[in-house]
């Protein structure tokens, strides 16, 4: 707040921003201490099972002018999804509810990577699930070959650190009127 301090669960921003993957950071946020290797790693499976779009989103996205602001683009895509998945209506279940978080922590990457694309009139390419969630989202965006996409170390490690800045408002004045609003 006022003093310049900026934690994640506890935790200063710095630390997760130097030792950790944006995963692990969103781990954090939802379970209120960062994994251990083993749930890390579940957790990193479990959001790459559900990397794969719902039918007809692609082309839903092709269906907006390619000057059409990227942002308005994703948050169509987005609220899009609520009508893919009936289940989503039960909001009573908290397993379905953490089957809904982890379906947007894998599809929103993808949705913003295929808005981007159709933004630069390019081809989508599914994600490839031999990278990490960050090294995916790059691929998915900067990968002009349909062949293997490394990402770049530097500029993965960097991406990671933006989504990790990014993770959480906390309760900042944008974030509170959202809350009160809702």
């Amino acid at each position: 707040g006022d003093k310049g301090i900026l934690r994640y669960r506890g935790y200063p921003i710095e630390q997760l921003a130097e030792t950790s993957t944006y995963l692990e950071v969103v781990y954090l946020l939802l379970h209120g201490e960062l994994p251990t290797q083993t749930e890390l790693e579940n957790f990193t499976e479990e959001v790459r099972d559900q990397t794969e779009l719902p039918d007809g989103v692609e082309r839903f996205i092709a269906t907006f002018s390619p000057d059409a602001k990227p942002t308005g683009m994703l948050q169509a895509a987005a609220a899009s999804l609520g009508s893919c998945y009936p289940e989503a209506r039960q909001i009573d279940s908290e397993e379905i509810r953490r089957q809904q978080i982890v379906r947007l922590i894998a599809q929103m990457p993808i949705l913003a990577a295929l808005c981007a694309r159709h933004k630069m009139g390019l081809k989508f390419l599914p994600p490839d699930k031999s990278l990490t969630h960050t090294g995916n989202f790059l691929s998915m965006v900067f990968n002009r070959s349909e062949g293997p996409y490394v990402p770049h170390p530097v500029l993965e490690r960097a991406m990671e650190v933006l989504l990790i800045l990014h993770a959480d408002h906390e309760q900042n004045c944008s974030t509170s009127t959202v809350r009160m609003v809702g």
